[in-house]
């Protein structure tokens, strides 16, 4: 009764509804799809939201490096028309053909759960998570707010219990987090690199083709604006369960006198929100150095072309320290309250975000207006902690270990 009453205060009756056909439908075919004959040089690829994160980056390198059969799997057919219109291996999830691949393709490539690929055509294949970033949050109950381990819930939600044959790891400490936090085997847990972190870390060639090739025209418009000033900050903010779409006013409580901050020191600021934060664009309209990313764009091609991280409890923080010679500012205005009512940390905040600390908005304008030399002195522990023998890492081991 306990898991019931969660699902009623977060799903309409509509929406349980559907979600109970789905399952008169889905558990049929799960049973087939364990017997079904699966191709051993197939891969499918998908995530929750848009064309992004680990999946996105792996899916490119398997196109570009491999003979290999790979497809991103989606139900958002302006993304699967996005993506046929630059010659890439899409399906849209409720085609035949879709369904033809997910039940022959051997590997399923996640980042949170293969729900967002298709769970119910995933038996007997090879499961592999990317996960979607690292750092010393609490994680693993709170990441399935209605998981409670009871019969009701492994029935209604059995995506949330599914097992990986290969779950991406980063390091010896983050091994220990993720096999804590999601009860994993030791022996299905391997420590490598996340694929988007190895594009922010490749040559400015590289990247530079990456995003001519397979990014659309208002990432490139973006990168075109940052080339314009002197300085170009990026704002990445973690979700907040209690502040919930009123999170800007609280962060930042005067966007016009930021603005001109930032037009007085030639800088500007990109401004992308967690994609569950909601936020008017149009009350950016008059404002001339501050511009909004929306929350389908993939940051990660435009984190090259910024200098300085602006965050907070954010995993970002720990991917932007691997690019060499980029500043970072923790604006943890709101830690006590966090501390309280989010998530909480495995490990001492402080200690694992070295760098400069602002805890009012004041300070954080002081620091832009000056330009503040931003530099993590205590880069390389950080990236020792979280990214183990980074260096030595690779999509090319990655597949190795794969096949």
């Amino acid at each position: 009764m306990f898991f019931i009453s969660k699902v009623f205060k977060r799903y309409s009756f509509s929406d349980v509804l559907i979600s109970i056909v789905n399952y008169v439908i889905g558990y049929p075919i799960l049973l087939i799809s364990h017997i079904f004959p699966r191709n051993r040089n197939k891969w499918v690829f998908g995530n929750k939201v848009g064309f992004l994160d680990n999946t996105k980056f792996f899916y490119i390198f398997l196109l570009e490096n491999t003979r290999d059969r790979v497809y991103w799997i989606t139900s958002d057919r302006n993304l699967y028309k996005d993506l046929k219109g630059k010659s890439l291996p899409v399906c849209y999830k409720y085609s035949l053909k879709g369904f033809w691949h997910l039940m022959t393709a051997y590997y399923y490539v996640c980042t949170v759960t293969t729900r967002y690929i298709c769970y119910w055509t995933s038996g007997g294949a090879y499961k592999i998570n990317l996960w979607h970033g690292v750092g010393i949050k609490a994680i693993g109950e709170s990441s399935a707010a209605l998981k409670d381990y009871s019969w009701t819930s492994k029935i209604l939600m059995p995506y949330a219990y599914e097992k990986y044959d290969l779950f991406l790891s980063t390091s010896e400490m983050m091994n220990d987090h993720f096999i804590k936090s999601f009860r994993l085997p030791p022996m299905s847990v391997y420590e490598g690199m996340y694929p988007r972190c190895s594009f922010i870390m490749s040559d400015r060639k590289y990247v530079n083709a990456f995003i001519d090739k397979y990014e659309g025209e208002r990432t490139k418009a973006i990168i075109d604006v940052t080339k314009k000033y002197e300085r170009t900050y990026i704002y990445m903010p973690t979700w907040r369960l209690q502040l919930g779409d009123e999170f800007l006013k609280y962060a930042m409580p005067d966007l016009v006198k930021l603005d001109e901050v930032l037009r007085l020191s030639n800088s500007i600021l990109l401004l992308k929100l967690h994609p569950s934060m909601k936020y008017r664009v149009e009350d950016m309209s008059s404002l001339s150095n501050i511009i909004y990313v929306s929350p389908e764009l993939d940051v990660y091609p435009i984190l090259p072309f910024t200098d300085v991280l602006i965050t907070d409890y954010s995993s970002i923080y720990y991917d932007y320290l691997l690019m060499e010679h980029k500043g970072c500012i923790l604006y943890d205005f709101d830690y006590v309250q966090y501390m309280k009512d989010e998530f909480g940390f495995i490990r001492d905040y402080k200690e694992y975000t070295p760098g400069i600390h602002v805890d009012e908005y004041e300070n954080l304008l002081s620091l832009i207006r000056n330009k503040v030399d931003c530099t993590v002195d205590k880069r390389d522990w950080v990236i020792r902690q979280f990214w183990g023998d980074y260096r030595n890492k690779n999509n090319e081991e990655l597949y190795r270990i794969c096949k």
